[in-house]
């Protein structure tokens, strides 16, 4: 009978050891750790503008013009916190967002190589960029922050594109 328990401790701690050490494989690197962990996703697609704007608990308007063969591909939200809306081209990127408070929403960490203020109407826009380029722009009205990020040619856009659709984003 002693043996009998002995082996099953055995077994259950064998068991218990290989689900503790089990690799993970990362999606993005195939790199395998025990000691990753992974922060859950909190943005959840929308089919609709208006999904996310009732996901968010508020509404968004966007520019009615978007630089040339920039097409709508994604609309995401977080519950009661954020709408963001991603166009594409072939090879680049532009997101918008829209969130309650006066963060800094835009998610872009990088570094640039200069940092400016402008005026759009009766906003202050922070503006960030690299050569005469704009890769992120962020600015509050108040109550909500708002952000474009982009990655339009490695580069960014031009600060006319940018104006122009900031003066729509409300």
């Amino acid at each position: 009978m002693k043996n009998i328990i002995i082996f099953v401790l055995c077994a259950v701690m064998i068991l218990f050891t290989n689900g503790c050490g089990s690799r993970i494989i990362e999606k993005d690197n195939d790199v395998s750790s025990a000691d990753s962990a992974q922060i859950p996703n909190p943005f959840v697609e929308c089919e609709t503008l208006e999904k996310a704007e009732q996901l968010a608990g508020f509404e968004i308007s966007l520019p009615e013009k978007m630089p040339d063969g920039f097409t709508q591909s994604s609309i995401l939200a977080i519950k009661n916190d954020m709408i963001e809306i991603i166009f594409n081209n072939k090879d680049d990127e532009i997101r918008i967002r829209k969130a309650e408070g006066k963060k800094d929403i835009s998610g872009d960490y990088n570094e640039y190589k200069y940092k400016n203020t402008i005026k759009v109407d009766n906003l202050t826009v922070t503006t960030k960029g690299n050569d005469d380029k704009i890769n992120v722009a962020t600015w509050n009205d108040g109550n909500y922050s708002y952000s474009i990020s982009a990655n339009v040619d490695e580069k960014g856009i031009d600060s006319g594109n940018i104006i122009e659709m900031i003066k729509n984003i409300k």
